[in-house]
């Protein structure tokens, strides 16, 4: 089992519930790997802004994703996304096999 596990990239034992939480640092940092592109997200915010977000703004963020972690919460229009497809790369593009799906 535990073999089975592993080779499908799935971790066993499950992390500690704890292991999952941020610091508002480790956030900050990843917000600033994000691309410098200036086309906003479905929800109207662009990775310019978020990286320009003040110290509170970024801790108040970091509570705000801890919080549906413990919780387990996630609204519900953070769990809806748009599938386009992308064609492989040397495929036939008029094979619709020949593409792969992505979520935005």
């Amino acid at each position: 089992m535990e073999g089975e596990v592993g080779r499908l990239g799935i971790m066993w034992p499950p992390p500690f519930p704890g292991d999952l939480f941020l610091s508002p640092a480790k956030l900050h940092e990843t917000v600033l790997r994000f691309p410098k592109r200036k086309v906003p997200g479905t929800d109207g915010i662009s990775t310019a802004v978020l990286r320009q977000l003040p110290k509170r703004a970024m801790v108040a963020m970091n509570n705000v994703f801890n919080g549906m972690l413990k919780t387990g919460h996630f609204p519900e229009a953070w769990k809806k996304g748009k599938v386009i497809t992308i064609p492989k790369p040397g495929k036939n593009p008029r094979n619709p096999g020949n593409h792969r799906p992505i979520t935005l």
